[in-house]
C-alpha cells in the first residue's frame, strides 16, 4: 500500500480547502465528503503509527462538524467515539471519558429514542 502518496494527496486537498475557506469561498467538496477525507486522513495516520496526528485530525473533524453539519448527531458521535478511544489509548482518560459518554448517550438516543 502507498500510504505516503495518499497522505500527500490528502495534505494537498486540505491545503486547498484551507486556502478556499480563508478566501471566504465554499468547501471544495460537500461537508459529508470533507468529513470522509478527515476520516481517511486519520486512518492513514493510524496505519503509520501517528496516533497524535490522528487525534489532531479528529479534533479538527469535531470542530468542522460543529460548524458545517451541527445537526448530524450520528456523525458527531462517531467522531467523539473515535477521538475518545484514541485519547484513552494515550492514557488521557480525563478527556476521553466525557467524549465516550457523550458518544454513547447520543447513540442510545438516536437508536433507542432514550
Amino acid at each position: 500500500k502507498n500510504y505516503a502518496a495518499a497522505t500527500e494527496l490528502l495534505r494537498n486537498y486540505f491545503q486547498m480547502a484551507d486556502i478556499n475557506d480563508g478566501a471566504g469561498n465554499e468547501l471544495i467538496v460537500g461537508p459529508d465528503d470533507h468529513s470522509l477525507a478527515l476520516d481517511t486522513s486519520a486512518a492513514i495516520d493510524l496505519k503509520l503509527g501517528k496516533v497524535d496526528d490522528a487525534i489532531t485530525t479528529f479534533e479538527k473533524k469535531l470542530a468542522f462538524l460543529e460548524e458545517h453539519l451541527p445537526q448530524d448527531k450520528e456523525m458527531k458521535s462517531d467522531a467523539m467515539h473515535k477521538l475518545g478511544c484514541l485519547l484513552s489509548y494515550k492514557k488521557n482518560h480525563e478527556e476521553a471519558l466525557p467524549l465516550l459518554q457523550s458518544a454513547l448517550d447520543t447513540r442510545k438516543f438516536l437508536f433507542d429514542g432514550r
